[in-house]
């Protein structure tokens, strides 16, 4: 009986480690696959929840940038809005405010995107700028901001 339960011990630790090694392997092929995908949208609207992009194939209310922040729970201050000039297949990326987190991009022309292209135009903006508009925004409510554009 113990010869029967210490081969079963030491099949368990060699056979642990490679199922383990097989089922990683497998979720780095499927996420591969998942972030190289392209999306279609009708509407050129992705949204990015849990590093996956889905469309919005109807645009809430008016279909501005505010009306879709906020049919995805973002109001106000609570997200920041980018137009990365050095990447040609987005044209406006919202973020949460004070961070790098995407919410929703529009894509130009209505084009396909996939996660890597997402994650290409996120690498390519000047962080360092953006969180400075961040920060201006946070610390200046709107009737400020207002002012300070009318000189």
């Amino acid at each position: 009986m113990f010869e029967v339960l210490a081969v079963l011990f030491l099949l368990l630790i060699i056979i642990a480690p490679i199922v383990l090694i097989v089922v990683a392997i497998r979720m780095i092929i499927k996420k591969s696959k998942t972030k190289s995908e392209k999306v279609s949208s009708k509407t050129g609207v992705f949204v990015v929840n849990n590093s996956r992009l889905s469309t919005m194939d109807v645009l809430p209310k008016d279909g501005s940038i505010n009306s879709i922040a906020e049919s995805l729970g973002y109001t106000g201050h609570s997200f920041h809005t980018i137009i990365p000039h050095n990447f040609d297949k987005i044209d406006v990326l919202a973020v949460k405010m004070s961070s790098q987190t995407p919410i929703f991009v529009l894509s130009k022309n209505k084009q396909p995107l996939s996660l890597l292209d997402l994650e290409e135009c996120i690498s390519k903006i000047d962080w360092a700028f953006e969180s400075e508009q961040m920060i201006f925004t946070l610390t200046h409510t709107g009737e400020e901001i207002e002012k300070l554009a009318k000189g």
